[in-house]
């Protein structure tokens, strides 16, 4: 790849400094002076690469801006995706560790409600029977 644009500016060179060369014969053949008299190649190329480079580096900083801009909003719109999911993960998680806590409402399916409410017979049969043996005393 670096040989054909080694290749391709070469030619391009070659070009450019051989109709160069010609325009010069054929101005000195017609009797009109070169590039001594008459405003200059470089006058006339001059304005125009100013103007170019001046567009070029507006478009690339407006580019920029934009670009800074959607990465900006990619970036806040992917911690609120994160935000989201953790609350999620937080609620699903949170039931579940508080049913096994023993906190929360206890529901009629699983395993875990089962031994939760032969927890609470237990702890209601010992309080109970701690009561009867406070009041007898």
């Amino acid at each position: 790849m670096l040989i054909i644009i080694l290749l391709s500016t070469s030619l391009a060179s070659l070009t450019a400094l051989v109709g160069m060369i010609v325009w010069q014969m054929v101005a000195l053949r017609q009797g009109r002076a070169g590039y001594g008299h008459g405003p200059s190649l470089s006058a006339v190329i001059q304005p125009k690469i100013d103007h170019a480079a001046f567009h070029f580096s507006t478009f690339a900083s407006a580019l920029l801006k934009r670009l800074s801009l959607l990465v900006l909003s990619g970036i806040r719109s992917l911690l609120v995706l994160v935000k989201q999911l953790l609350g999620r993960l937080e609620k699903r998680f949170g039931r579940t560790i508080n049913a096994m806590k023993g906190k929360g409402p206890v529901s009629k399916k699983g395993s875990v409600s089962l031994f939760r409410q032969e927890v609470e017979q237990y702890r209601l049969e010992v309080r109970s029977a701690k009561e009867d043996s406070v009041s007898r005393t």
